[in-house]
C-alpha cells in the first residue's frame, strides 16, 4: 500500500517564529507541529491574502 504525502511550502516572515518556537516546553512544540502539518488554507483565504498583499504593495510604491 503506497501512502501519499502532500507537501506544503510554509514561509516565516525574519526569525519571529523560530524565536517563539525556541521558548516553547516540547509538548507545545509538538502541538504546533502538528497543527502546522494538519492545517490546509482554504482557497478562498489565499485568494483573499493575495488581493490584500497586492493593495498594499501598491500603497507603498
Amino acid at each position: 500500500m503506497e501512502i501519499k504525502q502532500k507537501h506544503r511550502t510554509i514561509i516565516f516572515y525574519k526569525d519571529y517564529f523560530q524565536e517563539f518556537f525556541v521558548k516553547q516546553r516540547d509538548k507545545v512544540k509538538d502541538k504546533i507541529i502538528w497543527t502546522l502539518e494538519t492545517q490546509k488554507t482554504p482557497i478562498k483565504e489565499i485568494k483573499k491574502a493575495l488581493i490584500i498583499k497586492e493593495q498594499y504593495e501598491n500603497e507603498t510604491k
